[in-house]
């Protein structure tokens, strides 16, 4: 690590505050804020790589600081710190884009662990940042739809699939889980392509929140669960291959533009092609668009016969979108409307079985139940 990487700490507790400094002080340009003010004064005059914001200090709302420093640079990592009471408050920071946590007491081996696996994010983030922008260019350039991908898009396309293949390919040989290191590229790559469109920013964030809710309710295993998390985070990357003028149109999308939109399950598992022994997640990307009673895409899979992970990811993914803003939609149903909604599908468009899971897994968590 480099000492040009700069990482602030938010922290009005002066005794936390130099723990913190002295730790990462050697491997990283320390810079220190004593309050959230003072935190978005310093970020608005120079952006660091990453904030170590501590959710326990009163003279300002901690969530909104953290919102206010994001949209300052939704590339920017944002590091916790919570005690185990405040497990609501780090859940919705958590919703907010957080990328790690270190929890009171501190351990010295957990702060080093947490801030250098953020500034690992960050420098990826903003590789992939390019590639994304040269592709987005190339998009937004799109006259003809019929014309189909043009070769610089293509060569954009397979420059990234290299890069997945070859940061999986080192980080599988120093990590136990490769789908824990499939999930932390995939947070990246959701994070860029959302980066594009303000009506989805955060999105797959919280559709695999909400995935992440009906597997552990399930009681599936640890691999199944983090397969489903994956595939959750990178079931709209086929997305990068539809033109802008589609995808951010700000009015009702007609049948050719649907007809677009509808190869994205597929062009997204053309993508991350180059991920090894990934079958499950790929399969769930595919069929995340399935309808129970079979009138879904691609392929028109019935019931059960839809992948589990797919299942779980269309309650998730639908739940999510209609209670987000959208350039397209009228109106924004609340959180009742949207269960509401979820249960007069339940048996067409959505696993019943599912719903009900879903629906229970919502009332038991406490940091949901004033939403709406």
């Amino acid at each position: 690590m480099s000492n040009e990487t700069k990482v602030l700490i938010v922290v009005d507790d002066i005794q936390d505050r130099d723990t913190l400094n002295r730790i990462l002080q050697t491997s990283y340009h320390i810079l220190t804020a004593e309050n959230g003010y003072q935190a978005l004064e310093m970020v608005h005059k120079d952006i660091p790589d990453v904030v170590i914001l501590d959710l326990s200090f009163n003279n300002i709302q901690p969530i909104e600081v953290l919102k206010a420093i994001k949209q300052r640079d939704p590339y920017l990592e944002i590091v916790i710190i919570s005690a185990d009471n405040n497990a609501d408050m780090t859940l919705n920071a958590f919703l907010c884009g957080v990328s790690g946590y270190i929890p009171k007491p501190f351990r010295m081996s957990t702060i080093i662990s947490v801030v250098m696996s953020a500034v690992e994010k960050r420098s990826l983030n903003l590789q992939l940042k390019d590639i994304f922008s040269e592709l987005m260019q190339v998009n937004s350039e799109k006259v003809d739809e019929s014309i189909g991908e043009s070769n610089q898009e293509k060569q954009l396309l397979i420059k990234l699939a290299r890069i997945i293949s070859e940061h999986f390919i080192q980080e599988q040989h120093l990590r136990s889980s490769k789908h824990k290191d499939y999930l932390e590229f995939a947070k990246v790559l959701s994070l860029t392509l959302e980066n594009n469109d303000i009506y989805i920013h955060g999105h797959s964030q919280r559709v695999s929140f909400y995935s992440t809710l009906i597997a552990e309710s399930l009681k599936l295993m640890s691999d199944e669960k983090e397969e489903i998390q994956v595939a959750a985070y990178l079931h709209d990357i086929g997305k990068l291959g539809i033109s802008n003028s589609t995808m951010l149109k700000k009015k009702q999308l007609d049948s050719q533009d649907w007809e677009l939109i509808k190869k994205h399950p597929e062009q997204g598992v053309e993508l991350i092609a180059p991920l090894e022994n990934a079958e499950n997640i790929k399969s769930y990307i595919r069929h995340h668009h399935e309808r129970y009673a079979g009138n879904g895409y691609p392929y028109g899979l019935t019931g059960e016969s839809i992948p589990l992970g797919g299942r779980i990811i269309a309650i998730a993914d639908s739940y999510d979108a209609i209670t987000s803003d959208r350039p397209y939609r009228n109106k924004t149903m609340t959180h009742s409307e949207a269960q509401q909604e979820l249960i007069r599908c339940a048996g067409t468009q959505f696993d019943p079985l599912l719903v009900n899971v879903f629906l229970e897994a919502l009332k038991k968590n406490d940091a949901l139940t004033g939403l709406g």
